[in-house]
């Protein structure tokens, strides 16, 4: 271990750390997050997002993270800080992907027409498209939570026998790559739908006004930046876990933690505020809850279909002049 100064509670300073830990390093995120967070919350009461609640519980979970790691560093003996640390910087990323298809969501049904959010055109209606990756989202989440916790047991335990240890890392290893596999399956998935929505929309030019809207691509390629983004963050951790039992070169030297973990992150959250869904999307599908109007009983499929486009056309127009607006 390096630096091994001995501390008051019999333990060596940064036990819990495979390295000796940068209190700059720690403080210079803590001032990335924190800058990113202020703007997002200023975004986020701009716009009147209200449906990008996670956005920002995400952010806060990076910015408690390296909060947490900042004391930990200067408290070394505090291990219950630094389990902190390990919780909120590795659940953050699903959560901010968890974020990320909330926005799709939204995106796919403002942007398809009526008539064409079927599970025959996009194969999973854009109803159906939050709901369904957030709770598997959760699924994922709670995996990697269970195995954090197994892991975390090891340094707050008081039973220190080996086997113990042994037992509860491998344990902790497995579940925990199991979640981040599952994770990256999602990834998959919502991939594949991306793709899907991609061609057929090109269907739509004649049927939907806002393809011819050109703040929606910028939207859509922020989802694709963001994902790429959390897919590589995804993979990274895999490896680490799959190296030597997580005890590899990944978690014996700390720049990998800020390359691979922290400015990812930071990335993700840029793009966020730099193509913030306030800012294109209708007022009406930046509400908490997006309600989508039934047909009444007794009337006429057509007459509801016409109700529906004439709305979308006004929707369009709308978010056409907040586009002029931010360019």
């Amino acid at each position: 271990m390096p630096n091994s100064a001995s501390t008051n509670a019999g333990m060596t300073q940064w036990d819990q750390y495979d390295y000796k830990p940068s209190l700059l390093a720690a403080v210079i995120a803590v001032a990335a997050f924190t800058t990113l967070g202020i703007i997002h919350i200023y975004q986020y009461l701009r716009y009147g997002s209200w449906f990008l609640y996670l956005l920002l519980a995400g952010v806060c979970m990076e910015i408690a993270g390296y909060w947490a790691r900042v004391y930990s560093i200067k408290h070394s003996d505090n291990l219950g800080i630094h389990a902190l640390d390990y919780y909120l910087t590795m659940l953050a990323p699903s959560v901010l992907a968890a974020a990320c298809y909330m926005v799709f969501g939204r995106l796919v049904y403002w942007v398809t027409p009526p008539s064409h959010r079927s599970f025959h055109q996009l194969w999973l209606p854009p109803r159906f498209l939050a709901p369904c990756f957030i709770t598997l989202s959760v699924v994922s989440l709670t995996a990697q939570l269970v195995g954090i916790l197994f892991l975390t047991d090891i340094m707050m335990s008081i039973d220190t026998s080996p086997q113990r240890h042994k037992d509860n890392t491998n344990i902790g290893i497995q579940i925990l790559r199991a979640g981040l596999m599952f994770q990256m399956a999602i990834f998959g998935g919502f991939t594949a739908l991306g793709i899907r929505f991609a061609y057929v929309r090109r269907r739509w030019v004649h049927v939907s006004p806002v393809a011819g809207v050109e703040c929606w691509r910028i939207m859509a390629w922020m989802i694709r930046g963001v994902c790429t983004i959390i897919s590589l963050r995804t993979l990274s951790r895999i490896f680490e876990f799959t190296l030597s039992d997580g005890r590899s070169y990944i978690t014996h030297h700390e720049w990998t933690l800020y390359c691979f973990d922290a400015l990812p992150m930071i990335l993700v959250i840029a793009l966020f505020g730099v193509a913030h869904p306030g800012r294109y999307l209708p007022t009406d599908y930046t509400t908490l809850f997006h309600t989508v109007k039934k047909k009444t009983s007794g009337q006429k499929d057509k007459e509801t279909d016409a109700w529906e486009v004439i709305r979308h056309q006004e929707l369009v127009l709308a978010s056409k002049s907040r586009c002029v607006a931010h360019f």
